[in-house]
């Protein structure tokens, strides 16, 4: 059998001492041992550490505490429930910068809907509401105000009816036509006013407005909203008269019709008898 040098007997070394070699080579590696000591210093060199990983084993716990048993289970267990560098209270999710942007936009889309909606509200609820009268048995016409369902026409007259305040002018315009219907309930009355190509009708009605809990048997209701158009006229003629802070207010008297008289004076600059 060949000698084995050095380098082969130092690659062996480790097997030697764990008693890994074949019986033919650990004999050549003890035959070299003999005779060379810088492979023998080499060779008591690993038992010492040998023997030193032998101590720190004997040392260690017999058993492994049950606290790591049960987080090494949630962590990579058959139901895990955690990701493994979260604690077990976490959710799990990842920190993620696409997520953490995901969720401010839609928090921000969620404010800007409540900011429209909170200003259409707004816009909804500041906006003047005309008053309707109550309704009892009635139907809706194109004017937008509710009166009873009646068959019987209306007769155009001049003659003003008791508890109605009839002009013959206003905001500088001549009468043209009342239209009374004295047959459906309350009573109502149509004025038109016409000069210079421009039309305006006013509708006065008497009867209980919408929320009244009695009757007021002269109550007046001025709609200067769909009642008041005009025919022929400019667009800005119209949208002043529609939305100009008129009063719409119930009155018992004739002041209301003197007031919103003063308001078309106000918008056209004329001046009624």
């Amino acid at each position: 059998m060949a000698r084995l040098t050095c380098a082969s007997c130092r690659a062996d070394l480790t097997a030697y001492v764990d008693q890994a070699l074949p019986f033919d080579r650990r004999e050549a590696v003890a035959t070299h041992l003999l005779g060379c000591p810088p492979c023998r210093e080499e060779l008591a060199g690993l038992n010492d550490l040998r023997r030193l990983l032998g101590g720190s084993a004997a040392q260690a716990p017999a058993s492994v505490p049950g606290s790591l048993s049960d987080r090494l289970v949630a962590i990579a267990g058959d139901d895990a429930r955690c990701e493994l560098w979260l604690c077990p209270e976490r959710d799990g999710n990842l920190p993620s910068l696409r997520r953490r942007r995901r969720v401010q936009a839609l928090a921000l889309s969620t404010m800007t809907a409540c900011g429209l909606l909170g200003a259409v509200g707004s816009a909804w609820l500041m906006a003047p509401q005309l008053p309707t009268l109550a309704p009892s048995d009635v139907e809706t016409l194109a004017t937008g105000l509710p009166v009873r369902a009646s068959s019987a026409s209306s007769s155009h007259v001049t003659d003003c009816p008791g508890g109605f305040t009839c002009p013959e002018a206003m905001a500088g315009m001549s009468l043209l036509a009342r239209e009374v219907d004295s047959v459906a309930a309350p009573t109502r009355v149509t004025s038109t006013y016409g000069a210079d190509g421009n039309r305006l009708v006013v509708t006065q009605r008497i009867g209980r407005l919408e929320g009244q809990q009695r009757e007021e048997a002269r109550l007046r209701v001025w709609q200067s909203g769909p009642t008041v158009f005009c025919v022929k006229g400019s667009t800005a003629f119209h949208t002043a008269l529609a939305t100009q802070n008129l009063p719409h207010e119930q009155e018992s008297s004739g002041g209301g019709l003197q007031r919103i008289r003063r308001g078309f004076e106000t918008l056209t600059g004329s001046r009624g008898r």
